[in-house]
């Protein structure tokens, strides 16, 4: 009996405790994010469930063990697979599966499930690309609902994704006989590609040309045969918008390659046609979409159909919803810093940046040294450029766990992608120190072996392939390559070959099959894999255009003809179907017609430079120097004869091309005649753009007074800020002029082609200055157009006409001046470009459509993330008023955003974005305006992007709409007025701006392009402001005694802080000094102080305490009161009469108030007297007072008028004259005897 009570007691132990030993197994997930992998791996092998299996494959590709992987994944996928989880291996693995031969498997291992996780989807449509099971991949895109016949407009300009937030025509309306003005100024259209893609896939990148930073429509209706609720899948490359019916549904802003699962949305909606409307937009890669219509139950809807033809369609708010799917991972696991962190790693490549990073951010916070976390945030970081900090993230990671050999060679390929070899290299071997048998980090090392023809290195890494990973096609494409390098090419062909036979998406292999093939004439191999890309996508325009290509070189142009000649029925687009189709037909001897189509490539692609060359050639229009016999000929005015030189002739010739690019051609002859000449002339420099303009140079020479010509063959070519990777593509051309001497002359003959139209298509703007600093026998503007286009100009400062001529097609407009004088500087004259003789032309016919492009560029990049989120709070969280935020947020930018001025081609009108700001903390005028009212408008600030043609720019000509401003700031409603932020006056306080700002004309624009002209307010006198307490002490030896008690405002005190907030102790003391002994000679500094340079709300205070034993002489006294603030000289009076009016750039006030107690062995003589002098143009007073020998007296200076024209001269200067001289007034005494 005991024995059974024990059996029933035990087995009682059993079902009580093993359970509970089951509830507290630890959970893999967080095991593995705390950092414990062994564990981790453990506990996954342990168990043989899906979860488990999906465990294990993330590990091994994080250790670089894609087969491994695979196994794993194979498993959880025969297990389950709609899970979420194949979406994450999918992507993790991306780089490896088909390296490893699965692509082709993918067809046959996904075929057998009814339902598949998305990514399984697309892998599944990937693998029937690879075997090209066409009957199969129809049956396929027919279940999924995939809709791939569409009418398609574009391109559109997106420069820095600015166009995907612009309103482009398509979007206010449809019209299929409109034409519209298109990227670079084309002409677009609605068109119906002339094929349909047969794999489902929407290549944009096949229609068009260029591809980059474009945007372009797809367009259908479908008919819904009852009110349902339907279930839309898209993937895109890159950022997607859709609206129904007009309705905006999605608008995603992403930098990704296409797959399917993207972006989900749930839709009702009723029986009857709808209008569907995707806008996509393409940064720098891939361009293109999926578009999947499914019933809510994920299958096909029967009864639906798809028109290209407009429909009437219901106009109403619909009911929809974008599905997360990620979300679902949170129902497979229970650990939430794994699902923030898998999730996270999921939305980075939906290109969802911020909302990725948001999430990892949160698995950090609860395990703040998950290593996983910190490689998948690292990854992150990398890929939208903050690399230090996405370096010391996946440093971290490894340091943590040793086994994540993959992180290295993260590193390694980013290192790689840049061509930083070296450290690449040293990456991968720290890699392979952790897993020998890491597979990525050997493919980068091979790959990295044959780019350097290491080929000995290559074959050891190769070799690895081959035992290691049979079945892999990665070993042979490698191999092949290797062949090429030994010029094997008959191997490196059977390598690519039997790539191709088993996967026909590996395109790397494939595309060097066919450059080999055709390069060796293998005819029949290249046409045969040109055949099967033209099957695959009928839009593939480069497949034609290379089997055009091929035909040519057979010496078949008919059929080379006939093919191009239909392609362009695919596309009218694309700009290399004409210029090959001018070839075919120039080959059989058509040349107006060939022509006729270069004609239309450069009018789709200006950049076609050697297509302009030969276009010039075939048209006997070629560019050369003249003869400049007669030039040299020419007398030297008497009255020229003693400038440092005289240029004979200053020559541009504009060819406004019938495309919109231009031909500029520049002239230039200069006499040098003496050594000043040869100082301002020895280097000549040509400044350009190379990202839409580039340089010839025909001639460059040095014709020496005995005649001998000397060519130039010191030409160097310069990029102007190499240090500043965010900005320009501005060069500097320097040419060192050989042999000059005084009576030598130099030439210049040099071409600058614009191969690009301007920002706005066809138009375009110029302006020449036909004078300059040295005389000009003759200055001469060309500007030859085509007829039907019209454009403005009017001369500044001279009165000219041009000289038409119509020669065919082409008007030409010359304007000529001859004898032009120099401009003599003056003191204190208007900034001098305003002065000179200028002529100005502009196509551009109105403000309107300059101000909606700007506000198109630059509103779009006001998109804060969550960094700047929390800085603005951070800034106002404690600011009760508008003001007191408004000044929190413009005190930071302007004092932790550096300002760097680099405003070349399109970085001068186009900003960044306001988050590459933030996280570079640098940028220009445009960057700290646009990250400011980002910021501002957070913080519920209302504010505008400012444009300002400051006061060293030429004047505002509002008559000739263009782009003539040279600055932006920001502007924020108060009122009935602004207030203007300039973000780079770092020691401007709020409510002032610089100088250079003020009275200036402004452009305020507005989200919508609407805009207001205004004047920045001119400060007044008061508000820049010096003011001196001074007390001195003359004691009975004659030793001056002083204290100095100084405050600056407004300008004066932004000068102060600029001077000195950085200099140390001793820079501030030694020109203080320095300051003192130019007043006082001899003087000694024994105290001071500096006050406010940090506080931009106060004035600034300075205060001085000296001694002088020399100023005064012991019996006599002969002493200025005035110490500080006299006027000692006026250089802008100093001329009888004046060339141009006085400009000074701000009004001002001086205050001095003087105390001196002067010892009463001194008796005083002689004293100023009181005066009061006011005039239209300054205020001066001077009050003194004597009490004993204490003397007190009070000046004030005060600027009042800023321009002083020539007709007000002669009066300003007396006034000016009188004040010098009361100014020089003194106190005199002398030892009583």
């Amino acid at each position: 009996m005991r024995k059974k009570y024990l059996l029933i007691f035990s087995l009682i132990l059993c079902l009580i405790i093993f359970p509970l030993f089951a509830q507290t197994k630890p959970d893999p997930w967080k095991v593995l994010l705390n950092n414990e992998w062994d564990l981790a791996k453990n506990i996954f092998l342990s168990q043989e469930d899906y979860l488990s299996h999906i465990g294990l494959s993330i590990m091994e590709i994080l250790e670089d063990n894609p087969q491994n992987s695979w196994d794993h994944w194979e498993r959880a996928i025969n297990l389950n697979p709609i899970s979420f989880w194949h979406n994450i291996i999918g992507l993790l693995g991306k780089d490896y599966w088909q390296d490893l031969g699965k692509t082709s498997y993918f067809a046959k291992l996904l075929g057998e499930f009814r339902e598949r996780a998305d990514y399984l989807d697309f892998l599944y449509w990937k693998g029937l690309n690879s075997i090209w099971d066409i009957e199969r991949l129809h049956d396929f895109i027919k279940e999924k609902g995939i809709i791939s016949d569409w009418m398609i407009i574009g391109p559109f300009d997106n420069v820095g994704n600015s166009g995907f937030y612009k309103e482009y025509p398509p979007e206010k309306e449809i019209n299929f006989e409109k034409s519209y003005i298109g990227k670079g100024g084309i002409e677009v259209k609605w068109f119906s590609p002339k094929f349909s893609p047969k794999n489902g896939y929407v290549n944009l990148y096949n229609l068009f040309y260029h591809t980059e930073w474009s945007v372009a429509y797809a367009l259908n209706y479908i008919y819904i045969p009852k009110n349902l609720e339907v279930l839309i899948n898209i993937g895109s490359s890159d950022s997607i918008s859709l609206w129904i019916d007009d309705y905006p549904c999605l608008r995603e802003d992403a930098k990704r390659s296409s797959f399917f699962g993207q972006n989900i949305l749930r839709v009702k909606l009723s029986e009857g046609w709808h209008k569907f409307l995707l806008k996509v937009a393409s940064s720098d890669g891939d361009w293109g979409f999926f578009f999947s219509l499914l019933d809510s139950s994920k299958k096909p809807i029967d009864g639906i159909k798809v028109s290209k033809e407009p429909q009437n369609y219901p106009k109403k708010i619909l009911d929809f919803k974008e599905e997360n799917p990620e979300l679902s991972l949170a129902k497979e696991i229970s650990y939430m810093p794994a699902y923030y962190t898998f999730a996270g790693y999921f939305l980075t490549e939906k290109g969802l940046y911020s909302k990725a990073e948001n999430l990892l951010n949160m698995a950090l916070k609860i395990i703040p040294d998950s290593a996983i976390t910190k490689y998948f945030l690292g990854r992150l970081y990398l890929k939208i450029g903050k690399e230090e900090e996405g370096k010391r993230l996946i440093s971290e990671a490894v340091e943590k766990i040793p086994f994540l050999s993959e992180a290295y060679t993260y590193l390694a390929f980013y290192s790689y992608s840049f061509g930083r070899y070296e450290e690449s290299i040293s990456y991968l071997k720290n890699a392979l120190n952790i897993n020998p048998n890491a597979f990525f980090a050997r493919d980068i090392l091979a790959r990295i072996y044959l780019s350097k023809r290491w080929l000995k290195e290559a074959d050891e890494q190769i070799k690895f392939f081959e035992a290691k990973y049979k079945d892999s096609l990665l070993k042979d494409y490698l191999r092949g390559r290797w062949y090429e390098a030994l010029k094997q090419y008959n191997n490196a062909l059977e390598k690519y070959g039997s790539i191709i036979e088993k996967d026909k998406e590996y395109n790397e292999g494939l595309y060097a099959y066919y450059y080999l093939a055709k390069n060796l004439g293998k005819w029949e191999i290249s046409e045969n894999i040109l055949n099967f890309l033209e099957e695959k996508d009928p839009w593939d325009v480069w497949a034609y255009l290379e089997k055009a290509d091929i035909l040519i070189a057979k010496d078949e142009k008919e059929k080379a003809l006939e093919l191009i000649s239909s392609s362009i029925d695919i596309s009218p687009y694309y700009p290399e179907l004409y210029y090959t189709l001018g070839d075919i037909l120039h080959l059989k001897g058509e040349k107006d017609k060939a022509i006729e189509n270069y004609e239309k490539a450069l009018d789709l692609e200006p950049g076609y430079q050697n297509l302009r060359e030969y276009l010039s050639y075939l048209r006997e229009e070629t560019i050369s120097p003249p003869d400049i016999s007669s030039c040299l000929k020419q007398q030297i005015p008497i009255e020229y004869s003693d400038f440092p030189a005289v240029i004979l002739l200053d020559e541009q010739r504009r060819i406004v091309h019938k495309d919109g690019s231009c031909t500029n051609v520049y002239h230039s002859i200069i006499k040098v005649q003496n050594d000043k000449g040869k100082e301002r002339y020895g280097e000549f420099t040509i400044d350009y753009d190379s990202s839409f303009e580039s340089v010839r140079i025909l001639r460059a020479r040095t014709i020496k007074p005995n005649g001998e010509e000397l060519e130039a063959v010191s030409i160097k070519d310069y990029a102007v800020f190499e240090d500043y990777p965010l900005y320009t593509d501005q060069r500097q051309i320097v040419i060192s002029m050989p042999g000059l001497e005084p009576g030598a002359i130099i030439e210049c003959f040099y071409i600058v082609e614009e191969y690009t139209r301007s920002v706005l298509g066809k138009e375009f703007q110029d302006v020449h200055f036909f004078q300059w600093q040295d005389p000009i026998l003759l200055s001469r503007y060309q500007l030859k157009v085509p007829q039907n286009i019209s454009f403005r100009y009017r001369t500044y400062n001279v009165n000219l006409e041009p000289k038409i001529e119509k020669e065919g097609e082409y008007v030409t407009y010359t304007w000529e001046y001859k004898n032009v004088p120099p401009l003599i500087p003056e003191p204190y004259m208007p900034y001098y470009a305003n002065l000179l003789a200028q002529l100005w032309i502009t196509t551009y016919k109105d403000w309107d459509t300059l101000a909606d492009w700007v506000a198109g560029i630059s509103y779009p990049q006001m998109r804060p993330n969550k960094a700047i989120e929390d800085k603005v709070k951070e800034l106002t969280e404690n600011k009760k008023t508008r003001l007191e935020k408004i000044k929190a947020i413009y005190y930071y930018v302007i004092s932790q955003i550096r300002y760097v001025g680099l405003e070349y081609g399109i970085r001068g009108l186009l900003p960044h974005q306001a988050e590459e700001i933030f996280k570079v903390k640098y940028g220009d005028c445009k960057d700290k305006s646009v990250l400011l009212i980002t910021m501002l408008r957070l913080a519920g600030i209302e504010s505008y992007y400012t444009l300002v043609n400051t006061k060293f720019s030429t004047s505002l000509k509002k008559e000739l709409p263009g782009f003539q401003f040279d600055h932006a700031i920001c502007a924020v409603p108060m009122g009935k007025d602004f207030l203007f932020l300039d973000g780079t006056a770092e020691d401007t306080p709020l409510g002032e701006v610089p100088i250079m700002d003020q009275g200036c004309d402004a452009m305020i624009i507005k989200d919508d392009g609407s805009y207001i002209f205004t004047t920045i307010p001119q400060s007044k006198p008061e508000d820049n402001k010096r003011a001196y307490k001074v007390y001195l002490n003359v004691d009975e030896e004659g030793v001056l005694e002083g204290d100095v008690d100084i405050e600056y405002r407004g300008i004066f005190a932004v000068y102060t802080r600029w001077n000195y907030k950085s200099s140390s102790s001793i820079e501030k003391e030694e020109s203080l000094i320095e300051s003192l002994n130019y007043k006082f000679p001899g003087s000694s500094l024994t105290k001071w102080s500096m006050d406010n340079l940090d506080d931009l709300d106060s004035s600034v205070y300075v205060k001085l305490t000296f001694k002088n034993n020399k100023y005064v002489k012991k019996d006599n006294i002969y002493l200025n009161p005035v110490i500080f603030t006299p006027l000692t000289s006026a250089v802008e009076v100093s001329k009888p009469e004046r060339r141009y009016p006085i400009n000074y750039h701000y009004p001002y006030e001086e205050n001095e108030e003087v105390e001196i107690r002067i010892d009463e062995s001194f008796s005083i003589s002689s004293l100023p007297k009181d005066i009061s002098i006011k005039s239209p143009w300054v205020t001066y007073e001077r009050k003194v007072e004597k009490e004993g020998n204490i003397v007190r007296i009070k000046r004030v200076f005060r600027l009042e008028k800023t321009e002083i024209p020539l007709e007000e001269y002669k009066s300003y200067k007396e006034v000016m004259e009188q004040i010098l001289k009361l100014d020089q007034e003194v106190i005199i005494g002398s030892k009583r005897k």
